[in-house]
């Protein structure tokens, strides 16, 4: 189980997520959250937000595309205030999006596949 600080998230084919996350190590990974987005015909929201801890329980690979899928997580931490704060919420943004940039993404050697899907 490992836990990620969520950094940005994309819409990826309608309704799922592409989640660029930072691991406790400092490596940027990215997810894609299967059902992420939310539906509109079944009035869910989104599952994730920029800030939010997430611990991830599971994870399913796709070796030939490399991608990782989403499977099982928790949310441990979200900034339950942010969206009222317009100030604070722009602030968020803007240094999220410098680690973002700064940081550079993680190849996962085998072992290292391993360690993240137990």
């Amino acid at each position: 189980m490992s836990k990620f600080i969520v950094l940005n998230q994309i819409i990826y084919q309608d309704y799922h997520l592409l989640v660029f996350a930072l691991n406790q190590n400092g490596h940027l990974y990215t997810f894609v959250c299967l059902g992420g987005q939310g539906s509109q015909r079944k009035q869910t929201g989104k599952k994730l937000e920029n800030a939010f801890m997430i611990e991830v329980h599971a994870l399913n690979e796709n070796l030939k595309i490399k991608k990782l899928y989403l499977r099982e997580f928790e949310v441990l931490f979200h900034p339950k205030n942010l969206r009222q704060n317009f100030n604070a919420w722009c602030v968020l943004n803007f240094v999220l999006e410098v680690t973002q940039k700064t940081l550079t993404e993680k190849e996962l050697t085998h072992l290292e596949w391993k360690n993240l899907k137990l």
